[in-house]
């Protein structure tokens, strides 16, 4: 990806704008290599903004709302045919997201997202129609390594040799698959010990691909993952 100049984009913010169209466009915009400035009327360089999340209640899955939406967009974006399924939820069902941001405490503050449309039926999934998976991080991935449905097809993801994807605490579910022993992996502080335990080596990066698996540590690190998962998936980017 990449071209003779690099391109650069300025996005104009302000408090309370929609938080997917600032996020999704600032964190895609970089995985194709392009500079993005972000300013806003008022405040200086590393001043913050607050975004503000528009949506209907739904139901409680707390997946991390720019780990799944950020992908899904951006592989869409891309050309990619993109589903995503819960093993609890048919098509046309909501999960609620949860955004997690560092304010000042020991871990991060927890508040709830945008919902998210599953697309397709778990029952109805078919791992030759597939060339990825992307596990994202949140809460969900507490729920999903005690779901035997998720943990097996995660294993047969693994055993037909796709390209396997986890953000954040979606290494949870990798680690109970048993996917991480002798990987490097991507990890932020909380996902260390989990690494180590199941095998792991922790690598101080923000996102690394070891053959046909990609770990990113999470959300901060969407553009380097994006990137490297376009590139594992061979898709091209012209500009």
């Amino acid at each position: 990806m990449g071209s003779l100049a690099r391109k650069s984009a300025l996005m104009i913010c302000g408090d309370y704008m929609e938080d997917y169209e600032t996020i999704v466009p600032f964190h895609v915009l970089q995985a194709f290599g392009i500079r993005v400035d972000c300013v806003s009327p008022g405040k200086i360089s590393g001043d913050k903004c607050i975004t503000a999340v528009h949506d209907y209640m739904g139901y409680e899955d707390y997946v991390e709302d720019y780990e799944i939406n950020v992908p899904f967009q951006a592989l869409g974006g891309l050309g990619c045919r993109v589903d995503a399924v819960s093993p609890s939820k048919r098509k046309g069902k909501k999960c609620v997201t949860a955004i997690h941001d560092p304010e000042g405490a020991q871990v991060c503050s927890e508040k709830q997202g945008h919902n998210f449309m599953i697309t397709a039926d778990w029952n109805d999934i078919c791992i030759d129609d597939y060339d990825c998976l992307v596990i994202p991080g949140g809460r969900s991935p507490e729920f999903l390594v005690m779901d035997d449905k998720a943990v097996a097809l995660v294993k047969e993801f693994a055993e037909k040799d796709k390209i396997i994807a986890g953000i954040g605490q979606g290494k949870l579910l990798l680690a109970a698959a048993g996917l991480l022993e002798g990987k490097r992996c991507a990890s932020g502080h909380a996902m260390k010990a989990i690494v180590k335990v199941a095998g792991g080596l922790v690598e101080s990066t923000e996102s690394v691909a070891h053959g046909k698996l990609l770990t990113s540590i999470g959300w901060p690190a969407l553009p380097a993952f994006i990137s490297e998962l376009a590139s594992l998936l061979k898709l091209l980017v012209a500009f």
